[in-house]
């Protein structure tokens, strides 16, 4: 019993995971939250009107 409350705690602690976007301070581009979403699911390759997308 214990192992299967310890497999769902942690099943649900992954789901509280977050990402932090890092830029060049240069890099005048202004992204939204869906826009970021994009870029790591590899749908967006480049900023718009500001290069590519790493």
């Amino acid at each position: 019993m214990k192992a299967i409350i310890f497999t769902g705690l942690i099943g649900l602690s992954s789901s509280c995971w977050a990402v932090d976007v890092v830029v060049h301070p240069s890099n005048t581009a202004a992204l939204d939250k869906n826009q970021i979403e994009q870029i790591f699911l590899g749908k967006l390759k480049t900023f718009n009107g500001a290069g590519k997308a790493v």
